[in-house]
C-alpha cells in the first residue's frame, strides 16, 4: 500500500469566471495498486480548505491506519479492541510515536471516521475511547516492558463472538461427516489450543473412553475431559477438552465415527477410518473457512490464530481465576521457552489494560532480555 500525489485536480469552477480551480491531492492505493475510494475522497475533500504539507500528514497517519485495518475487514470492522491495539500497541509501544505524534494521529482518524458519517457512509461515528495520556505518565515501566513482536498480536487474536457467531457457522460442507469433522479441527485449535499437526495424532477410541469416564464421575453431565498429546519436539502435555466440545465431540462419535473401523485410529480421518496424509488439512480447513466467511486473514498467519487466541483467553482466565498463568499457559500450551509464555502474558495485559501485570513483567525484563521476533 502506498499513496501517491496527484498534482493540479479540478476542484471547482469560478461561478463569474468559470475559470477552473485547481489543488494538488493525495491518493491511497491498495497492493493490486487499486484506488481506496473511502480514504483518498476524505483526502480529495480536505484538500481543498487545507495546506499540501497538513494533507500530506493525514495522508501518512491514515495509510499508517490503512495498513492495519485493511487486513481485519478494512475501516468499517474496527471495534473499540482494535483502536486501541493499534494506538497503544503499534503506535506507542513499538513505533515509540511522542505525544504530539499519536495526538496527530486520533485528530486525523477522528476526522476521517466525522467525514463518514456526514457523508453518509456510517450511520454514527464510533464512539471510540481514545485515551492515551496515561501511557505517559508515571508508569513508564509499562513500555519497556514489552517487545515489538507481541504487538501484531491484536491482529491476529480471534474473540468468541467472531469465532462461534461467524467463522464456525462457515464451514460448509454438505456431507455431515465432514462439516463436523472440519468444525471439529477448529474448535480444538480455539478451544483446546492444538496445533494443526496435533489435531490429526488424537485417537478416536482413547478420546470417547475419556470423555465416558469423566461424565460417568460428573453425574452424567459432561465435564472437563483430559487426554494425552504427542505435540512439537516429541513432548507430551495434557489435552484438556472443555464440556462443550466434549458434547460435540460425543455427538460426532455417535452419528459418524463410530460406525467407521470400530473407532480405531484418530478422530480427524477419512471415511474408512484412515489417518489424513496431509499435515496441513486442519490450516487448509481454516483458509477455506476464512474465506467462505469472507473474512481477510490478516498476517497470512492461518490455523495458529486459533492456537494464539486459545492463549490470550487462558491468560485471561488465569488472573480472572487468580491463577498463575506462567504455570498454567505453558502447561497447557505445551511451551518449552518462558519467553513465547511471555509474549501470551504481555498481549493479554495490554489488551485489558493491566498496568500491575506490565511493571512486574518490567521488573523481570532481564531474565527475557534475549526475546526474539
Amino acid at each position: 500500500m502506498r499513496k501517491v500525489k496527484i498534482k493540479r485536480c479540478q476542484y471547482a469552477t469560478s461561478p463569474i469566471s468559470e475559470e477552473s480551480l485547481y489543488c494538488d491531492v493525495y491518493a491511497l492505493l491498495n497492493n493490486d495498486e487499486q484506488l481506496l475510494f473511502h480514504e483518498s475522497l476524505w483526502l480529495a475533500d480536505i484538500a481543498r480548505s487545507k495546506p499540501i504539507e497538513t494533507v500530506r500528514a493525514h495522508a501518512n497517519d491514515l495509510l499508517s491506519f490503512v495498513k492495519m485495518a485493511h487486513p481485519l475487514g478494512g475501516w468499517s470492522a474496527i471495534n473499540q479492541q482494535k483502536m486501541t491495539g493499534y494506538l497503544h500497541g503499534d503506535l506507542f509501544l513499538r513505533r515509540r510515536y511522542k505525544r504530539s505524534t499519536i495526538r496527530r494521529h486520533i485528530a486525523t482518524l477522528k476526522s476521517f471516521y466525522h467525514w463518514l458519517e456526514q457523508k453518509g457512509y456510517l450511520e454514527d461515528t464510533p464512539d471510540f475511547i481514545w485515551d492515551y495520556e496515561h501511557l505517559y505518565g508515571n508508569h513508564e515501566t509499562d513500555v519497556t516492558a514489552h517487545h515489538s513482536s507481541q504487538h501484531s498480536y491484536h491482529a491476529l487474536y480471534i474473540d468468541p463472538a467472531l469465532f462461534f457467531g461467524t467463522l464456525l457457522p462457515a464451514v460448509t460442507a454438505t456431507n455431515g461427516f465432514i462439516r463436523m469433522r472440519d468444525q471439529l479441527c477448529l474448535r480444538l485449535g480455539y478451544e483446546c489450543g492444538t496445533r494443526a499437526h496435533e489435531v490429526l495424532k488424537i485417537d478416536a477410541g482413547l478420546t470417547k473412553s475419556a470423555i465416558a469416564i469423566a461424565k460417568e464421575k460428573n453425574d452424567g453431565l459432561w465435564a472437563v475431559t483430559t487426554i494425552r498429546l504427542t505435540g512439537k519436539g516429541g513432548r507430551s502435555r495434557d489435552l484438556l477438552i472443555p464440556p462443550r466440545l466434549c458434547e460435540f465431540i460425543w455427538a460426532y462419535l455417535t452419528k459418524y465415527r463410530n460406525n467407521i473401523n470400530q473407532t480405531k485410529g484418530p478422530l480427524i480421518c477419512t471415511y474408512k477410518g484412515e489417518p489424513l496424509n496431509d499435515t496441513k488439512y486442519a490450516s487448509n480447513v481454516f483458509k477455506s473457512t476464512y474465506l467462505n466467511a469472507k473474512l481477510v486473514r490478516a498476517h497470512h498467519q492461518g490455523y495458529h490464530r486459533l492456537r494464539k487466541s486459545f492463549g490470550t483467553n487462558l491468560t485471561q482466565y488465569c488472573y480472572d481465576s487468580g491463577m498463575d498463568p506462567w504455570v498454567l499457559v505453558p502447561r497447557r500450551l505445551g511451551h518449552k521457552d518462558k519467553n513465547t509464555t511471555l509474549k501470551y502474558i504481555q498481549f493479554e495485559a495490554l489488551r485489558n489494560k493491566r498496568s500491575d501485570v506490565l511493571r512486574r513483567l518490567h521488573m523481570m525484563a532481564p531474565r527475557y532480555s534475549s526475546i526474539q521476533s
